[in-house]
């Protein structure tokens, strides 16, 4: 025991013998190069063991020139984080950490910053009457894996007594612009960040930049670097928490013993927000009731299950190559109750209740269909093979409504998928090997791989899919302005046409010689491309593949060939 006492002592000397090394460098405005003062400078080192977190380094400010020292610095890799108030703060060297050695002084550090935007205006209501305390938001759309497009908020503000609000130091770029919120009605003020006067409960009609109550009629707007954008003005109208009153029936005009009624709010950022109501509906007649509901659009979802039934297999998201992955994808076992019958409406809240809604519930139907293999025989190629329908809305996939299980075909390729609730589908497919594709879906004579499977009660038609073997296999490299090879970089393959299918993407890191392989390709025409920075799945964004569409290296691929594409890196900030 004390062998080790000193053993410790002898290293943490020698440890603490060791000169220290300093950082020092300038921060600058981007573009212009002025001297940037009162920045905030930190130097992290990643942690000596994994399990460790890092540990918090002291922060240094810049002087009147700019200027800055991180003394007293052990030797190690270092990676710079750098803030300023009115600038934009992202990490600095990231992909070039700053090593020190012992005792070394590393000087000639330049960091420019980015000064950020703001943008200002009014809202009022149809009268001309500026509204307080409706909230404002900037909003920029994102994509997952699946190709789902949701909004994240880039920015906030709420209106004045004068009705004028003011977004500050936002990010340059493009963003929608959002007036009231589809989430909820509006608190009670809180202490301090309002007038006690204030009235609680009032609401907005949500409302998009510069009139449009859905996404797909907004403007966006473009904050500029260090600029003002004044006059983003709205009239909007005035409303108040209203409530959804109607009935559920079967075919027959029966209602259900029991069912649960979900109100599901569209557009507001994230996606959706759900609430499950199952107080409010009655056995007795079938009537529900949905309160406080604020103005927007939603939907209204009725689900009957079966008593005492065990939960379905709730399966992990299909991962298309487009989102970066392969692999087949096991189903998790869940614990929700199996859906025997539902239904759903889409619900505009405006100025007035909503009263005698009807909800006819369809009760579960099976499915049969197909699996066809072309160019492959059964085995364990084959085998992981599952069908699943995933439900959407208006051809986008959706979380909020229960999905059948995936299911595996029989070995003469038929199958069934069991209690389907009527409703709107994609079909997919789940453990394709590299080289397969899926080659055709059809429900009776009509295509459902290109667009959505809208199901009823009564169908009887059969599901046909249609899988080869005989992908493209695209091959190639990405090399820089310099015709250098880039490592490390995303190849993406982007389709001319369907591109709200996320399967026809592949999404590939190129190796240390800049070159990349993507297998499984279906069929068309497609364009390559490869961005130094790009946020994670921009691609699936229409807007932005649309400001780079020249720059794409255009490739024809059909069955089984194998051609090949070398694309040039499209630098940061183009």
């Amino acid at each position: 025991m004390k062998l080790a006492v000193v053993v410790t002592v002898v290293m943490l000397l020698q440890a603490s013998s060791n000169p220290s090394g300093t950082i020092e460098g300038i921060v600058v405005r981007a573009v212009t190069g002025e001297p940037i003062s009162g920045a905030r400078v930190q130097a992290m080192a990643p942690p000596s063991q994994p399990s460790q977190p890092p540990q918090m380094p002291p922060v240094v400010t810049t002087d009147a020139a700019g200027r800055f020292i991180v003394p007293q610095l052990e030797p190690g890799v270092y990676r710079l984080f750098v803030s300023a108030d009115t600038y934009v703060s992202p990490e600095y060297l990231t992909e070039k950490p700053v090593n020190v050695a012992s005792g070394q002084k590393v000087s000639g550090i330049r960091i420019p910053l980015t000064a950020a935007g703001n943008v200002g205006g009014h809202v009022r209501d149809l009268d001309g009457k500026p509204l307080a305390g409706v909230p404002v938001q900037l909003l920029k759309p994102v994509y997952n894996f699946r190709g789902e497009r949701t909004l994240r908020s880039a920015g906030a503000g709420s209106t004045n007594d004068r009705g004028e609000y003011r977004v500050f130091w936002v990010t340059p770029g493009r963003y929608y612009v959002l007036a009231g919120s589809a989430v909820s009605i509006r608190r009670p003020p809180l202490s301090g960040a309002a007038s006690p006067n204030e009235m609680p409960g009032q609401s907005v009609l949500p409302t998009y930049y510069p009139n449009a109550a859905e996404l797909s009629g907004a403007t966006s707007i473009e904050i500029q670097s260090g600029a003002d954008l004044n006059g983003v003005d709205f009239a909007v109208e005035r409303q108040q928490a209203r409530r959804i009153r109607g009935r559920v029936v079967d075919a027959t005009g029966r209602w259900p013993s029991s069912a649960t009624i979900r109100l599901v709010t569209l557009s507001a950022i994230g996606g959706t927000s759900g609430r499950s109501s199952p107080q409010s509906y009655n056995p007795i007649d079938g009537t529900f009731e949905l309160q406080d509901v604020p103005p927007g659009n939603h939907e209204v979802i009725v689900e009957v299950t079966s008593p005492g039934a065990p939960g379905p297999p709730i399966p992990t998201p299909v991962i298309p190559e487009g989102g970066g992955r392969v692999g087949i994808v096991t189903g998790i076992v869940g614990g929700r109750a199996l859906v025997t019958a539902g239904a759903q409406v889409s619900v505009q809240v405006a100025g007035a209740d909503v009263e005698n809604l009807v909800l006819t519930i369809g009760a579960g139907v099976p499915i049969n269909g197909l699996l066809v293999i072309e160019a492959a025989s059964r085995g364990p190629a084959t085998d992981g093979l599952r069908i699943q329908l995933v439900p959407s809305r208006r051809g986008q996939i959706v979380s909020f409504v229960q999905a059948p299980g995936p299911t595996a075909a029989n070995e003469n390729g038929t199958f069934t998928l069991e209690n389907v609730v009527p409703g709107e589908y994609r079909v997919q497919v789940i453990g394709l090997q590299p080289d397969f594709y899926i080659k055709d879906a059809r429900f009776g004579a009509r295509d459902v791989l290109n667009a959505p499977l809208t199901l009823s009660a009564t169908t009887s038609d059969k599901l046909e899919v249609v899988v080869s073997a005989r992908g493209g296999r695209i091959q190639g490299a990405i090399t820089n302005q310099d015709s250098g090879p880039v490592a490390g970089v995303a190849a993406v393959l982007v389709p001319n046409d369907h591109r709200d299918r996320p399967d026809l993407f592949r999404n590939v890191t190129t190796d240390q010689n800049g070159r990349f392989v993507m297998n499984g390709v279906a069929p068309g025409n497609y364009k390559v491309f490869a961005w130094e920075t790009m946020e994670p799945f921009a691609y699936y964004d229409p807007d932005f593949i649309k400001r780079y569409e020249q720059k794409g290296q255009a490739v024809n691929v059909a069955e089984s060939s194998t051609p090949t594409v070398d694309a040039r890196l499209i630098p940061a900030g183009q």
